[in-house]
């Protein structure tokens, strides 16, 4: 599992058969790369912004960077989905075949604001916001 899809597995998992709160508010609608334009709202994506090797001294590693995208027609609704998702990701531990350590911190967010360019019929507005994460993984 790469870290991309350890992200994915994370926002899935349901200890005690109970979902995270973004789970619930998404309704398990992230996928991975570009969102998925067929008008069903919320949802949200996770992609791969850079994969940097840092190898220094005794260390093998990986610094990266993803960006969570989130997507809604409620302005209220995006802002309880940006906490949800701070809330969840920032400082977990995921896991990630091969490696035996990967942090995860909130490094920006962006947004929210309207998406532009997004047309839905019979629906004003889009929001979009954007969470930008490093992840700091070293091999096993």
């Amino acid at each position: 599992m790469d870290a991309t899809q350890a992200i994915i597995y994370y926002f899935n998992s349901a200890p005690g058969g109970v979902h995270n709160d973004l789970w619930n508010d998404l309704q398990g609608r992230m996928e991975e790369g570009e969102i998925i334009d067929d008008n069903t709202y919320p949802r949200a994506a996770i992609q791969n912004i850079t994969d940097v090797s840092d190898n220094v001294f005794a260390k093998k590693g990986k610094n990266l960077l993803r960006q969570l995208s989130i997507v809604s027609t409620s302005l209220s609704e995006i802002k309880l989905m940006r906490d949800h998702a701070e809330t969840l990701f920032d400082n977990c531990q995921l896991n990630i075949t091969g490696y035996s350590l990967a942090w995860m911190r909130l490094t920006n967010i962006i947004g929210p604001s309207r998406a532009i360019g997004v047309l839905v019929e019979g629906v004003e507005n889009v929001w979009e916001c954007h969470l930008e994460f490093e992840l700091d993984i070293q091999q096993s």
